[in-house]
C-alpha cells in the first residue's frame, strides 16, 4: 500500500503524532478504532514501532468497552502479514471474551476465521470429545416418511 491509498484521516492524524506524540484527530478526539487501525498499519510500513505500540495500548484499554470494528478486517488482513501482531491482537480479541454473533461474513477474511478456530481450540482443555447420547441423537435424521430433516 502506497501513501495514496492511506486513508486522508489516518496520515493527518500520523502527521499530528509526529509533533505531538498524542493519537488524536483534528478534533483533539481520539480517532474511532478503525482508523485507529489503518493508522496502525500506517506506522507499521513507516516503521515508527512507538506509534504502533501507542495505537494498540490504545485499542486494547477500548477493548474492554466494546467490540473490534469487522469492517476494518479485511484491510487488515490485506496490508499484513501473517505474522503480524496485529492479526494475532485480532484473533486473540475475537477468540476471547464475550462473542457475538458474525453478522456480516464478508468482513472476515477466510484466514481470519480459521486462526480463530485454531485459536479457540488451543483452549479446549478436553481434547478428546464424545457426545452424550443427548447430542448423539440431535445429529440423526428422523426416518418417518414426510418428516424429514436435512
Amino acid at each position: 500500500m502506497g501513501l495514496n491509498a492511506t486513508f486522508p484521516t489516518a496520515f493527518g492524524t500520523f502527521a499530528n503524532w509526529l509533533y505531538t506524540q498524542q493519537v488524536v484527530d483534528a478534533a483533539g478526539d481520539t480517532p474511532c478504532p478503525t482508523y485507529l487501525l489503518v493508522l496502525r498499519i500506517l506506522a507499521h510500513q513507516l516503521l515508527v514501532p512507538a506509534l504502533q505500540n501507542q495505537i494498540m495500548e490504545i485499542l486494547q484499554e477500548r477493548q474492554k468497552d466494546r467490540r473490534l470494528p469487522s469492517a476494518a478486517f479485511r484491510y487488515v488482513y490485506g496490508n499484513t502479514g501473517k505474522d503480524s501482531p496485529l492479526r494475532r491482537y485480532i484473533v486473540d480479541a475475537c477468540s476471547n471474551g464475550p462473542l457475538g454473533d458474525i453478522i456480516n461474513t464478508d468482513n472476515y477474511p477466510p484466514r481470519l476465521l480459521v486462526e480463530i478456530i485454531n485459536a479457540m481450540r488451543e483452549r479446549v482443555v478436553e481434547r478428546e470429545w464424545e457426545p452424550s447420547k443427548e447430542q448423539a441423537a440431535s445429529y440423526l435424521v428422523s426416518e418417518a416418511v414426510g418428516k424429514r430433516k436435512v
